[in-house]
């Protein structure tokens, strides 16, 4: 994919975004061991805590109309992609949890080819404006996250 410098811009922001959330999510203790030692952030605490209260809004349900594809390992060994699915009994918080992270590994981990959508540059966008504008709304759930995704303790 050609990366004009307007979506390089996008991409930093989202990760910068993304990480920062985590990061509060960690000082405010949702917060697991992780592998080898290491702390991640506990979205499924967060999730328990707060899926009964969120309200899916219009960038969120735009996401889930067109979420994210997934790239996976299929039986023959090759990568491939697939629609990212919901269950009929998940809630919003999870679905949206979901795409956000899904948005995310793709561009960190996903190798980019085999997948049509991913040299579309709008859908790109689509999907970085949107994770962008949930993220701050699943900060502002918790004051204490939101202190710390603000900066302001």
């Amino acid at each position: 994919m050609c990366v004009d410098d307007n979506l390089k811009e996008m991409v930093y922001h989202f990760f910068f975004v993304f990480s920062r959330f985590e990061f509060a999510l960690k000082e405010a203790g949702y917060r697991r061991k992780g592998k080898y030692e290491s702390v991640e952030a506990d979205w499924p605490k967060f999730k328990t805590d707060y899926e009964a209260t969120y309200a899916a809004d219009y960038s969120a349900q735009e996401l889930f109309k067109s979420p994210p594809r997934k790239q996976y390992l299929r039986n023959d060994n090759r990568l491939d992609w697939r629609d990212l699915s919901f269950g009929s009994k998940d809630s919003d918080l999870k679905k949206i949890i979901s795409v956000i992270k899904t948005v995310r590994n793709n561009l960190f981990h996903g190798g980019k080819h085999g997948d049509s959508s991913w040299d579309d540059s709008v859908r790109v966008r689509f999907l970085l404006k949107n994770s962008i504008s949930i993220i701050e709304i699943l900060a502002e759930l918790n004051n204490d996250v939101w202190t710390h995704y603000r900066g302001e303790y």
